[in-house]
């Protein structure tokens, strides 16, 4: 008998725990550096992302308002906090959510 097959939906929950715990260590991060936000910033351009925000001489981090081309946003406009700072800027900070169930692990705590 595979010794990994009877640990592993064991490791696969430890792994999503850490996952878990790691995005909201990211995510309390976020909230300490950038406590409150101002208001959008509403762009005159539809500009489809955060690099293109970047190139269009925003240099600081915040909430933009972007028009993403994807069919999941039907050309409608999306709010997105846009890093300027980080590897050059330019980029959109992007929470994942999935509805998971654990058997053992409680899940609802999380938020």
């Amino acid at each position: 008998e595979d010794v990994n097959s009877k640990n592993g939906s064991k490791c696969a929950g430890q792994k999503s725990l850490a996952y878990i715990e790691i995005s909201k260590k990211l995510i309390s991060g976020v909230r300490e550096n950038f406590p409150t936000c101002s208001k959008p910033i509403v762009l005159d351009e539809n500009l489809r992302d955060c690099s293109e925000v970047l190139a269009s001489g925003r240099n600081e981090s915040g909430v933009y308002t972007i028009w993403p081309k994807e069919p999941s946003t039907t050309g409608k406009p999306l709010q997105v906090y846009c890093d300027m700072e980080t590897d050059g800027g330019g980029w959109a900070v992007i929470l994942l959510t999935m509805n998971i169930t654990f058997k053992s692990f409680p899940y609802g705590g999380y938020r």
